[in-house]
């Protein structure tokens, strides 16, 4: 039978009907100190083990020490507080290591929670982790509040110990909810590691979500992923993460699987320590499919995103406002088929695109933006894109003196290719990229003035050079004309 234990005194008149509902079904455990002066570490593993599989540990109002770890490794065991600010649990560690554990030395545990309290400590010398989750399902973490006592970098932050403390650290499995009005303020708030277990299959970050959560940072990202996890579905939805060296970093170092489906939504980043640093830098090792950004506010201060090895990226509805000497977006060809929806992308800021090419792009409101607002790009380790505008050629002009010759595409340009001239003259033409050859469309053409044969009199000629190995437009009307091109479908590997 699953018990509820109920740690201490006097409630507030406001509570009285949530807590005589659970006093109903359990137990009561009676002097437990409630001033914060005495130590109740070993009592509070006392009513953990007491309450066992199925059981409920209500914490009342008041201030409760605590100096060693507190372990809860039972299953579908719920731990309550009376809220945040309201119940007070104080940290007073004699060593390295975490205040609260949840799940066992071996095996899976369901269905575990914490909710309703203040996690506090005035420590600044040991690394301290107010939460470990070992290999969870359906674990929730709700109306917490992790800080400190004691004032670093302007705030009272869960700080201390070589390395850094963390508020929150995962390792494994699936299904976890923090949020829910959550404040963690830390040097490093939210940690997910890989799940140390060895049985099959190893879990380490499944469907894992991070809701209305305020997260103010010191020194270390704000959520870190360690290199080697193997991650499913992270979603990062309604969060302020604030200060630190990155709103999220995940460097790859040793994940044997892909990774798909990592979100952040409605979320914000700003008052960055590291003006060097990228606010979401993104680098697994194996291939990311399915990374996006939605209605994501980068505030100035340090560089926008970096991302490596991803796979259909999206940003949509971004305010990335970083200015003169900041990069907005760092990618290169590992990347590929990005998209871009309504974007505002820092004015005077830099874009590296190392390896990409624009397949469609709207125009800039604003020469100095560093990136069109609505794009698709792809590069040079993508696939054809067959219909598209390519950017790098769209409005391209090109002044050709008589018998002038200017190369128009490469062996992979595909689509059709749209030209006219200063003296009212048009043609469209279908480029077939490794046919090598242009079939030339006289629709738009009444006047005869350009062929698909190189060399031909009195008319403008755009063909494949079989000794050049391009396509090529020629001018051999007798005078210097004006074209503009412009290409519906792809030229191919292209750096913007």
């Amino acid at each position: 039978m699953s018990r509820r234990i109920f740690l201490g005194g006097m409630l507030a008149a406001s509570l009285l009907p949530q807590w005589a509902r659970a006093q109903a079904a359990g137990d009561r455990l009676q002097g437990l100190d409630a001033t914060g002066t005495t130590d109740v570490t070993a009592a509070l593993q006392k009513a953990a083990d007491a309450a066992g599989d199925g059981g409920v540990l209500v914490f009342p109002p008041g201030n409760f020490l605590v100096s060693g770890t507190v372990l809860n490794p039972f299953n579908r065991q719920q731990w309550i507080g009376a809220g945040r600010g309201v119940t007070r649990i104080i940290y007073a560690p004699r060593a390295d290591g975490a205040l609260f554990r949840f799940g066992k030395t071996s095996g899976i545990t369901p269905q575990q929670s914490l909710r309703g309290m203040t996690i506090t400590s005035n420590d600044g010398n040991y690394r301290k982790t107010a939460l470990e989750v070992i290999d969870i399902s359906d674990f929730v973490m709700e109306d917490i509040e992790i800080t400190s006592t004691k004032p670093a970098a302007g705030t009272l932050s869960w700080t201390g110990g070589t390395g850094g403390s963390i508020g929150v650290r995962t390792f494994g499995r699936e299904a976890p909810r923090f949020g829910g009005s959550c404040y963690i303020s830390a040097d490093n708030p939210f940690r997910i590691s890989k799940n140390q277990r060895a049985f099959s299959p190893q879990i380490d970050a499944d469907f894992f979500s991070l809701r209305d959560v305020y997260m103010i940072a010191h020194g270390q990202p704000n959520i870190l992923v360690d290199g080697d996890v193997e991650l499913t579905n992270l979603l990062v939805d309604g969060c302020s993460m604030v200060r630190g060296t990155n709103a999220i970093r995940w460097i790859g170092n040793g994940a044997t699987r892909a990774a798909s489906q990592f979100q952040v939504r409605n979320s914000r980043w700003e008052q960055a320590e590291d003006p060097t640093a990228y606010a979401f830098d993104i680098q697994p090792d194996r291939n990311l499919y399915g990374l996006a950004f939605d209605g994501v506010t980068v505030s100035p201060g340090a560089n926008g995103f970096r991302l490596r090895n991803c796979v259909a990226p999206s940003f949509r509805q971004i305010v990335c406002s970083q200015g003169s000497g900041r990069d907005v977006l760092n990618v290169d060809a590992s990347v590929t088929l990005m998209r871009h929806e309504n974007c505002l992308w820092g004015v005077g800021a830099t874009a590296t695109m190392a390896g990409q090419r624009v397949v469609w792009a709207s125009s800039r409101t604003s020469s100095r933006e560093p990136l069109p607002r609505n794009a698709l790009y792809d590069s040079d380790r993508g696939g054809e894109v067959d219909l598209g505008f390519d950017g790098a050629l769209a409005g391209r002009t090109v002044t050709l003196a008589d018998r002038g010759v200017e190369a128009v595409g490469t062996a992979q340009s595909r689509g059709w290719l749209l030209v006219s001239d200063d003296a009212g003259g048009a043609c469209q033409l279908a480029l077939r990229g490794a046919a090598k050859a242009v079939f030339y469309s006289p629709a738009l053409d009444a006047s005869g003035n350009y062929s698909a044969t190189p060399g031909k009199s009195q008319t403008t000629n755009v063909y494949w050079s079989v000794r050049n190995g391009r396509y090529e437009i020629e001018n051999l009307r007798g005078a210097s004309h004006v074209y503009r091109l412009a290409l519906v479908g792809t030229s191919g590997p292209r750096p913007v």
